[in-house]
């Protein structure tokens, strides 16, 4: 087996004085306003909508919405303001919409804008019980172009270059003793094309091929365009996870030639146009800037794409067309400057949490892994009957398909709500239908006999983040657990972990990891056809303990700082002496296979934790002080289509449904802030599900309990007002 290193967890970057250790460094997301406002605007006007039209009027609203939905600014307010037809379909229509962008302001705990920043804070030794919350700056902001819209911008700014870019093969291609494979399909070509495939490694560009294989560039160029139309290939500039992506773009360009001369030029004239995005100081100055930004991007794109491109060019420009219709290539991201300092009674919850959900998360990752397992290692007998050695780029395909196949989901999950189920079972309940578990030493003691199992070899298998929403400022006061996202750590993506002090901390956090083995990361092109589904972890968050996979992908923003990089081209899959599936990673050595492929399972796994099925009713659960899960409700869709608001109040309290609660219907619908009585909040779930009572996937609607509840809401904003917030912990198990 290949080099071990075990190490200790270390003070200062875990809570060691506790088992499981949590990371004494944490990500908060909040609300962008006060839940207080839209409360008592609704209590102000229950069935009408001058007081929400008001905190819709708000310049902060307005400057969010430029961002997000600028027709709300352009069309809609000054369409409802002006007194137009209220009881139009039109105008009933454009309420709805307001609704929502109002919800999910005042109540949805978010990383993206200046509307929902992030902040990062620490455990401290303090002996106190306050959470401390010390503004130090002003909010930062990070404008950036959408994944999609990079994509576009390298597409079209590669045609002039292409003589300068080096190719490289999509994961699943390789070429054998009988000819090409590409994506599990044998292709057939002519020498020529067969030839560059094979000299293809994501480092020589066309002249070099020319040279090496005693062609001409323009032989080169033609057998390179015929790969690429089979989808063997990719020759164009590559896409980084980063938050300023053209600083990517300029970096593969920086060749002494005319063509790279220009490209830089129109790249650096672009990222001029989007830092001047932030002088904006109103929502009309902001819509103009975006705007402006917008025509330069546009035209950049429309000017610099191929005039007679290939048919898979034309297809691609035609579905990004169509899918792109009315959205913004920019994005903003936002950081409130602020100290989070979480006392000694803070870091007892937070490790009860992870006390009583350490095992359910162990026994599901490792059963996921398990499955993904099998599967792989089916998808490998199929290649290599006699177990020798096959190269990974064959199976690298199967790994990526294998991470976004939620069937493999479904047996761990049924089996995870029956165990559930079992804990449960003897548990005391409430009359008002609550469970309780005990205290957290009874808890863990039943759930540990329950879901006892093997910890998941590979290094993020042992990492999980549970959201932690604390019910007031006072640690002692109790705390609501959200959504356990398993095999993965604190920052979201690449998002929240681009700003500098969130990378130190989550590096150290992967350096002090306590496993024996590295963390394998595929250096997987980020938003780019099959490798779409796959953006965790992030290849610039380097550490030692990491061992890079490449693709041959040519940008250098996928080379790590720290750590080291294997080629694909040299990790070979094969059986064991003992059977087992090993995967050889050039000169680090021979690791069981989901040690090398864990990251793809965390893909998989993140978010399938819960106690119940999303389409059950279910009580609410709590350990001690600690509720684990939020009471929910499920109601056939036909019960609310074609009601008044009045008739969905009474629907709702005949089932004992709270005034504050998040409805959803469907399984990929976001959840939606539901006040029962804000007339326009319950016309939103009425409309919504009189649009899909027809959808036979969606037949349900439910509705979970909002807790913290809103007056439970104390994360001060910058002025002193309460946002809602949670608290996303990592802990290693």
């Amino acid at each position: 087996m290949g080099t071990t290193h075990p190490t200790r967890p270390r003070r200062g970057v875990f809570d060691i004085d506790r088992d499981p250790h949590v990371w004494q460094g944490f990500v908060v997301r909040t609300a962008a306003f006060p839940i207080a406002d839209l409360v008592r605007a609704i209590d102000q006007d229950p069935l009408g909508v001058d007081a929400l039209l008001a905190l819709a009027e708000a310049e902060r609203f307005r400057r969010a919405c430029a961002w997000q939905n600028r027709s709300i600014v352009t069309e809609m307010l000054p369409a409802l303001h002006s007194g137009r037809a209220t009881d139009n379909a039109r105008a009933r229509r454009r309420l709805r919409v307001l609704a929502s962008y109002l919800q999910r302001y005042y109540t949805r705990n978010e990383l993206i804008g200046f509307f929902g920043p992030g902040v990062w804070g620490t455990m401290t030794s303090d002996d106190g019980d306050m959470i401390a919350v010390e503004y130090t700056d002003t909010i930062r902001l990070e404008p950036s172009l959408e994944t999609w819209a990079l994509i576009e911008l390298a597409k079209a700014l590669s045609h002039g270059v292409r003589h300068l870019i080096a190719p490289h093969r999509k994961p699943g291609t390789h070429v054998g003793r009988r000819g090409a494979v590409i994506a599990g399909r044998r292709v057939e070509m002519d020498a020529t094309r067969l030839a560059v495939l094979g000299a293809v490694d994501g480092a020589r560009t066309p002249a070099d091929l020319a040279s090496e294989l005693s062609l001409t560039q323009a032989d080169i160029m033609a057998a390179l365009d015929a790969l690429c139309e089979v989808e063997a290939v990719t020759h164009e500039l590559a896409v980084a996870p980063v938050l300023r992506g053209e600083a990517s773009l300029i970096a593969q360009v920086g060749h002494d030639d005319p063509a790279a001369r220009r490209v830089r030029g129109i790249l650096e004239s672009l990222v001029v146009a989007r830092e001047s995005t932030l002088e904006a100081r109103t929502a009309d100055e902001q819509i103009d800037a975006i705007r402006a930004f917008e025509s330069q991007f546009a035209e950049i794109v429309r000017a610099e794409s191929p005039r007679s491109a290939d048919a898979s060019t034309r297809r691609f420009h035609q579905d990004r067309r169509s899918a792109t219709v009315g959205r913004t290539p920019l994005s903003l991201i936002g950081e409130r400057r602020a100290r989070i300092s979480l006392p000694q009674e803070g870091a007892r919850t937070a490790n009860d949490v992870a006390r009583v959900l350490r095992h359910p998360a162990r026994w599901l990752t490792a059963s996921v892994g398990d499955a993904f397992l099998r599967e792989f290692s089916a998808a490998f007998d199929t290649m290599s009957p006699d177990g020798a050695a096959i190269p990974l780029r064959y199976l690298i395909q199967t790994a990526y398909d294998l991470s976004a196949d939620r069937m493999l989901l479904e047996a761990p999950r049924a089996e995870l709500f029956r165990r559930w189920q079992l804990v449960l079972a003897g548990a005391d309940v409430s009359h008002e239908g609550e469970i309780d578990l005990g205290d957290v030493a009874q808890a863990v003691a039943v759930i540990e006999g329950v879901f006892a199992s093997k910890r998941p070899m590979w290094f993020s298998g042992r990492l999980h983040s549970p959201d932690v929403m604390w019910r007031g400022a006072r640690a002692s006061t109790g705390a609501v657990v959200g959504e356990l996202h398993l095999a993965t750590v604190t920052a979201d993506e690449h998002i929240g972990a681009s700003f500098a002090r969130a990378a130190e901390l989550i590096a150290d956090g992967y350096a002090a990891h306590p496993g024996p083995h590295p963390q394998f990361v595929v250096l997987h092109p980020t938003g780019r056809d099959e490798t779409s589904a796959l953006s965790y972890p992030s290849p610039h968050l380097a550490h030692d303990r990491a061992v890079y996979i490449s693709l041959d992908e040519p940008s250098r923003e996928f080379v790590p700082t720290r750590g080291r990089v294997v080629s694909i081209g040299d990790c070979t899959v094969s059986r064991g002496p003992g059977g087992d599936l090993e995967i050889t990673a050039g000169d680090v050595g021979a690791f069981p296979a989901l040690v090398v492929l864990g990251e793809f399972v965390s893909n998989l796994v993140s978010s399938a934790h819960s106690l119940y099925p999303r389409d059950v009713p279910s009580p609410r659960v709590r350990v001690g002080p600690i509720v684990i899960h939020r009471r929910s409700w499920v109601l056939p869709l036909e019960v609310i289509v074609g009601l008044s608001g009045e008739e969905l109040r009474d629907v709702l309290e005949e089932k004992g449904v709270p005034r504050h609660t998040f409805w959803r219907i469907g399984a990929t619908r976001k959840p939606q802030f539901l006040d029962s009585r804000s007339e326009l909040l319950c016309a939103s779930l009425r409309d919504a599900a009189d649009r899909i009572s027809g959808d036979t996937s969606a037949e349900t609607v439910s509705l979970v309990e909002m807790l913290p509840a809103p007056e439970e809401a104390w994360f001060p904003d910058e002025d002193g007002f309460a946002l809602t917030s949670e608290f996303r912990m990592t802990f290693i198990d």
